[in-house]
C-alpha cells in the first residue's frame, strides 16, 4: 500500500483517463483527500472525509494479486468504521465482496456525461418567452435555502442542516458559477458550474421546484448552462441518478452522451 501524491503517474495512465469523466469525482478531490493510496498501477482509493464515501477505482483488467492489495487497503481504510464507497457498477459485487459477512444497506447508481463538443447541444438557444436564465445574487439566498434543502432531500433522503445549507446557499449567491432559471416572474430553478478543470466543466446541483416540473424548464436551463459552458471554452460533463428517467432524459434530449455508471454503497454495519 503506497501514499501517493495528487499528480502521480497513475492520473496520467491511460488505464486511468479511460475512466477519468466517470471519476471525475476523484479528479477534483486529489489535491486535497485525506486518504489518497494506491498500488501505483492499477487502483486507487481516495477519501476526503469521513461524511462522503470513498471513491475506489480500479483498471477493469486488474489481477487477482493486486486487488487482493486492494483488499487489503480497503479493509485498512474502514476498520472500525462503515464501509460507505463508490466504485465501477461492474466492479461493484467483488468490492463489496470484501466485506463479507457484512450486507448492502444502500446503493445509488450515478450515470456519468459528456457533451463531446458544441455541435452535440441538440435544443435551440432561443429561450421561451418570459423566461431567464442568470447568474445567482444575493436576494435568491432565501430561494436557494429552498432549492438546496430540495435537492438533498431528492439525491439523499435526508438534507443537511439548516446553518449548513444556508451557509452552501450564500457561499452559491458569492459565486460567479451559481445560476438561477427563471419564468414568468417566478424562480423556478437552479444550476451549478464550478468545477473546472483539464478542460471539462462539471454541472452539479441541478434542480427545478416540484411544483414546475414536467414543463421543460429542466431542458431549457441545462442547455443554457451548457451553452454557458462551451462559450468559456469548456467542455461539459455531470452526474444523474441513474433510478430518475426524467433527469436522464432530458441530459440525451440535450446532446450528452453516457460515459460511464458508477455505484454509492453504504454497508450494514461496522468493518
Amino acid at each position: 500500500m503506497f501514499d501517493i501524491k495528487h499528480d502521480d503517474y497513475i492520473f496520467a495512465s491511460p488505464e486511468f483517463l479511460k475512466d477519468r469523466l466517470l471519476f471525475d469525482v476523484m479528479w477534483y478531490a486529489r489535491e486535497g483527500a485525506e486518504i489518497l493510496k494506491s498500488d501505483c498501477k492499477s487502483f486507487v482509493i481516495c477519501r476526503t472525509n469521513e461524511n462522503f464515501p470513498a471513491v475506489v477505482w480500479t483498471d477493469d483488467d486488474i489481477s487477482q494479486k493486486d486487488f487482493d492489495c486492494l483488499a487489503f487497503c480497503l479493509k485498512q481504510t474502514f476498520r472500525g468504521k462503515v464501509p460507505y464507497f463508490m466504485v465501477k457498477e461492474n466492479q461493484a459485487e467483488r468490492v463489496k465482496g470484501v466485506f463479507n459477512p457484512l450486507k448492502q444497506e444502500s446503493c445509488t447508481g450515478l450515470v456519468a456525461y459528456v457533451m463531446d463538443k458544441p455541435t452535440s447541444i441538440k435544443v435551440s438557444g432561443t429561450l421561451r418567452a418570459a423566461e431567464t436564465f442568470r447568474v445567482a445574487e444575493v436576494r435568491d439566498t432565501d430561494t436557494l435555502v429552498g432549492f438546496i434543502r430540495g435537492f438533498q432531500t431528492d439525491c439523499f433522503g435526508n438534507p443537511a442542516s439548516d446553518e449548513e445549507i444556508r451557509l452552501l446557499a450564500e457561499k452559491r449567491v458569492s459565486s460567479p458559477d451559481s445560476y438561477v432559471f427563471e419564468a414568468d416572474g417566478k424562480t423556478v430553478g437552479m444550476l451549478y458550474c464550478g468545477r473546472k478543470s483539464e478542460g471539462y466543466c462539471r454541472i452539479g446541483m441541478v434542480y427545478i421546484a416540484p411544483e414546475y416540473r414536467s414543463k421543460g424548464y429542466g431542458l431549457s436551463m441545462v442547455k443554457q448552462g451548457c451553452e454557458r459552458i462551451i462559450a468559456e471554452g469548456f467542455i461539459p460533463n455531470l452526474f444523474a441518478d441513474a433510478a430518475n428517467p426524467v433527469s436522464n432524459h432530458v441530459y440525451l434530449k440535450t446532446g450528452f452522451r453516457e460515459v460511464g455508471r458508477i455505484a454509492e454503497i453504504k454497508m450494514n454495519g461496522v468493518q
